[in-house]
Order: structure tokens, then C-alpha cells, then sequence
């Protein structure tokens, strides 16, 4: 009789880690889920911005080329319109270039200790141009991090060495392993 109870116990804790493991698997798929779900999101939030600016600009040159036709390009809304495609080309240009200049620096020897959190950013949509597909699974992967920790992200996945990377980000061996920890990567040293 003991045995038996003993068996039924045994077969209770059983079923019960077998619900409690089914349960722990569909919470973790459940938030992979989620988390797939709002970095789709977040890279549909982006590509509209960039679309309704593609957009923005394609609209006012319709515009701008309706009032030619009618002969009033020289109209106080044509110059507006030519004057917010100026500013929108401006904008792209100008991260663009700091980007590529950002880019070369580091492909030059140089560091980041002066820059702030634009030059980081501008860096990567830079290095975005060069490797798309690179810089977007880096991005659905870590979608959280800061442009300083991506950049960093950026240079372990290139297999940059330890020390250039801390020469790079001017970090101490304390820095490169909490910032290591920060990214997700196992800290092989």
C-alpha cells in the first residue's frame, strides 16, 4: 500500500514537471513571438519614415511641376516646396556623409572617444549602405541596444581583435567585458 501511494506521488511530481515544462516552453515561445513581433515593427516604423520622405520629396516635385505648367514656378509655394525637398535631401546627406567620415576614421586607425551618440548612429546607417543584410540581422537580433553598444556589436561580429577594439572605443579590459556582457556575447577572453 505505501508502495503504491509512493508510486502515485512519484507519478503526480511527474505530471506536474511535465505542465510546468510545457508551460515554461510556451512562455518562451510566446515572447519570441512578441519580440519578433515588435522588431517587425520597429523596421516597418523605419522603412515607413524613410518611405514618406521618399514620398514627401516625390510629392512636392509633382507639385512643383503642376505650378511650372501653369507658369507660376517661381510662386512664393514653389520656392517653399523646392526649399523642404532642399531641407529633407540635406538631412540624408548630412548623416550620409558623417557616417562614411565617421567610417573612415575607424578604418583609419582612429577612435571614438570624441564622438556622441549621433556619430555612432550616423556610423551605422553608413555601414548600412555598405552591408545591408549584415546590419539588419544585427538589428533584429539586438534591437535594444544603444548606437554605442551597436557600434560595439559591430566590431566583435567583424571579428575585430580585443585590443583594436578597446584602442577604438578607448575601454579598459573592465569596459570590453561589461560591454561585452551588455551585447549578449559570451566573453571568450
Amino acid at each position: 500500500m505505501q508502495e503504491e501511494y509512493d508510486q502515485g506521488i512519484a507519478q503526480a511530481r511527474l505530471w506536474h514537471y511535465i505542465y510546468l515544462s510545457v508551460s515554461v516552453i510556451l512562455l518562451i515561445v510566446i515572447v519570441a513571438i512578441l519580440l519578433h513581433h515588435r522588431h517587425q515593427q520597429r523596421i516597418e516604423k523605419m522603412k515607413r519614415a524613410v518611405s514618406e520622405s521618399q514620398a514627401l520629396v516625390n510629392a512636392h516635385l509633382y507639385r512643383i511641376e503642376e505650378l511650372e505648367k501653369q507658369g507660376a514656378d517661381g510662386s512664393k509655394e514653389a520656392k517653399q516646396l523646392r526649399k523642404e525637398i532642399e531641407t529633407i535631401r540635406q538631412r540624408q546627406g548630412e548623416m550620409i556623409a558623417n557616417g562614411k567620415e565617421r567610417y573612415e576614421e575607424i578604418v583609419r586607425g582612429g577612435t571614438t572617444i570624441k564622438w556622441h551618440k549621433k556619430d555612432f548612429t550616423d556610423f551605422a546607417e553608413y555601414y548600412q549602405i555598405l552591408n545591408a543584410s549584415f546590419i539588419l540581422s544585427l538589428r533584429y537580433a539586438h534591437p535594444k541596444l544603444s548606437p554605442r553598444s551597436f557600434f560595439f556589436l559591430i566590431l566583435l561580429k567583424k571579428r575585430y581583435e580585443k585590443e583594436d577594439i578597446k584602442h577604438i572605443m578607448g575601454m579598459s579590459d573592465n569596459a570590453y567585458r561589461t560591454m561585452k556582457s551588455r551585447v549578449g556575447e559570451e566573453d571568450a577572453s
